[in-house]
């Protein structure tokens, strides 16, 4: 598991990881790995922000301040909002057994 501290070395440039699905989906597993829901939330914000966040609001579905809500001030977002925006950043949950 790759932990996101700031100033940490890692594997891969989350920034460039960002532009990709393939790679939201790696950064967006490692966040779901720590099972921490603030980083979690955060880690989903960011790749919010690294994309184009009108067209994700188109393709979510949502208004731009429902999402900036969901993801950048809310503790606990409705799982609509959750899919909608992994949907629109071409990714999706799974699950696995632990």
């Amino acid at each position: 598991m790759i932990t996101f501290q700031p100033g940490a070395a890692y594997e891969y440039d989350p920034t460039e990881a960002l532009r990709h699905p393939y790679g939201t989906a790696r950064y967006l597993n490692d966040a779901f790995a720590t099972r921490d829901i603030d980083y979690i939330l955060k880690a989903v914000g960011r790749a919010f922000q690294a994309q184009n966040p009108e067209a994700l609001v188109w393709q979510s579905g949502q208004t731009t301040g429902q999402l900036r809500n969901s993801f950048l001030r809310d503790k606990n977002p409705p799982l609509k909002s959750v899919i909608a925006l992994l949907y629109s950043l071409g990714v999706e949950f799974s699950c696995k057994e632990v």
